[in-house]
């Protein structure tokens, strides 16, 4: 499936300087992106696929942050706070002073033989997360480069942590195109047809915490 963009230049409000760290270079943040999906979202026309429920663990994970700012970020899983058994994806942070704060990736335990997730057909990311009330985060979602996808990155919008386990979903058509990490010469296309990885990152000056993330399926 591939959704057309238009394009146009956002400045988020924070994150502008992760793409100047080398070692980021497979990781886009929440950063200024580029495009809009203009392409409404519609009812899915296939069942729900399950991209980690985190029951099998964590895989694939990393962890970074601005150096020298005091923003960190440890995953893990937890078997007593889930939003469904047996566990749940923990993840403890400080999100220091920076100009960014800290930002978490991970694969899935469910990718297909083939190396990707084809979710054509499907219309949206939904995943359920206990944040603390007021940290603002945002979902990174990575193409692949087979099956019609060129390895760009995209994101969703910024989403509020509510205190309590909330279930958010992102229409694909609100994902904007990071310009500064996937690849920056592909077709402006968020094409679902090849997805292999997700990526989370919070917000600076919000203090330290725990957040957890579970269920997270394209619906």
């Amino acid at each position: 499936m591939q959704t057309t963009l238009r394009f146009l230049r956002r400045g988020a409000p924070f994150l502008a300087l992760a793409a100047l760290l080398p070692a980021l270079a497979g990781c886009p943040g929440v950063i200024e992106l580029k495009g809009m999906n203009t392409a409404g979202p519609g009812p899915s026309t296939v069942p729900p696929i399950l991209f980690e429920d985190f029951s099998r663990g964590v895989t694939g994970s990393y962890t970074y942050g601005p150096q020298g700012a005091g923003a960190w970020a440890k995953v893990s899983t937890d078997g007593n706070v889930y939003h469904t058994p047996p566990q749940s994806m923990r993840i403890d942070y400080d999100t220091g002073t920076g100009t960014y704060g800290p930002g978490f990736g991970f694969g899935s335990n469910y990718l297909p033989r083939l190396g990707f997730f084809d979710a054509t057909g499907t219309r949206s990311v939904q995943l359920w997360a206990k944040a603390p009330r007021g940290l603002t985060f945002q979902l990174t979602v990575k193409e692949g480069t087979v099956n019609g996808g060129d390895g760009e990155f995209y994101n969703a919008p910024q989403a509020t942590g509510t205190g309590f386990w909330h279930r958010y979903t992102f229409p694909y058509s609100e994902f904007t195109r990071n310009i500064y990490s996937g690849n920056q010469a592909g077709n402006d296309t968020f094409d679902v047809s090849c997805l292999v990885g997700m990526q989370i990152q919070l917000n600076q000056n919000a203090g330290a915490g725990t957040m957890w993330i579970d269920d997270i399926r394209f619906r």
